[in-house]
């Protein structure tokens, strides 16, 4: 794999062989990591609460998650009907979400640790 026969192209060599000190690189564990919705010094506060008071929690959160969704598309649809309150809707529409999205994270994580056990 040299030159071509005019000598104006050049092809470039292949090489296979590793003649070198590099390393190996260390194989990936799957499985062993898993992404985390609730942090952990949450989840350590959430582990000291008994089994079955966390099942009533997550449950409660989960509503509250349901209703705030419920909330959230009755929040656009009013700014969508009447244009000139599409501004004062701003404040309620990211408050239910905030509520929402903490409420979700709570259910979550409240039901993860009645689903583990003891």
């Amino acid at each position: 794999m040299g030159a071509t026969l005019l000598g104006s192209v050049g092809v470039a060599a292949i090489c296979n062989y590793r003649n070198d000190d590099a390393n190996e690189a260390a194989p990936k564990r799957l499985g062993s990591q898993h992404m985390r919705i609730v942090p952990t010094g949450i989840e350590e506060q959430i582990n000291r609460v008994d089994r079955q008071r966390s099942l009533y929690i997550g449950i409660s959160a989960g509503a509250v998650a349901v209703w705030s969704v419920f909330r959230l598309f009755w929040t656009l649809y009013i700014a969508l009907a009447f244009d000139g309150l599409v501004a004062a809707l701003v404040f309620p529409f990211v408050l239910w979400a905030v509520i929402g999205t903490v409420a979700a994270i709570a259910a979550f994580g409240f039901l993860t640790r009645y689903s583990r056990g003891s």
